[in-house]
């Protein structure tokens, strides 16, 4: 019925012996706890994951989680493959040379700095980069970075960076894209 409400519980059964030696089986003892109130928060959790999730993998922009220290890329969005070719998957494979593949060789200073600006930017603060990418057909575009500080480690590094990035210089100026750059392991 409509009133009806789900509880959810967790439950642990123990076995009960006797304790005069021949270990007879006398019964099972149950503790039961409600865990209704994690079991929403979780789902709540995983519903608002999957927006994002879906946010994310829908979106026109490239969307990338890129760790400062160890070089390497933690997350790549489906779009990459769309616009560039290239997979998830084949993005993680490049390991600590991702921007050294990509990159166009004239952008690479430029952005090499940009990341080295980025460590001492402040929370909130929007930097800007306009940066050509490789597609996997050797054709380069234009995109433009739009970057602030997303979370910082315990020394107050950057951990991770947010990034907007736009595809085709023509539209420069009215693309944002989400970007991460972490500095932690």
């Amino acid at each position: 019925s409509a009133n009806e409400k789900t509880i959810w519980v967790s439950s642990q059964i123990t076995p009960l012996y006797d304790s005069d030696g021949d270990h007879e089986l006398l019964g099972y003892m149950d503790v039961v706890r409600d865990i209704t109130a994690r079991k929403y928060e979780q789902e709540k959790h995983n519903a608002t994951s999957y927006f994002l999730e879906r946010v994310i993998s829908s979106s026109p922009d490239l969307v990338f989680i890129y760790n400062l220290r160890t070089g390497r890329m933690r997350f790549a969005n489906p779009v990459f493959e769309r616009i560039l070719g290239y997979s998830p998957q084949d993005i993680y494979a490049m390991d600590d040379h991702v921007f050294e593949n990509l990159l166009h060789p004239a952008d690479f200073d430029t952005f090499q700095k940009h990341l080295i600006n980025l460590q001492t930017c402040e929370d909130q603060k929007v930097e800007a980069v306009d940066f050509r990418i490789r597609d996997r057909q050797g054709k380069y575009y234009w995109f433009s970075g739009h970057e602030s500080v997303f979370s910082r480690d315990e020394t107050l590094a950057i951990k991770n960076k947010q990034n907007t990035s736009c595809k085709d210089k023509s539209l420069l100026k009215n693309c944002y894209r989400l970007f991460q750059i972490s500095l932690s392991t």
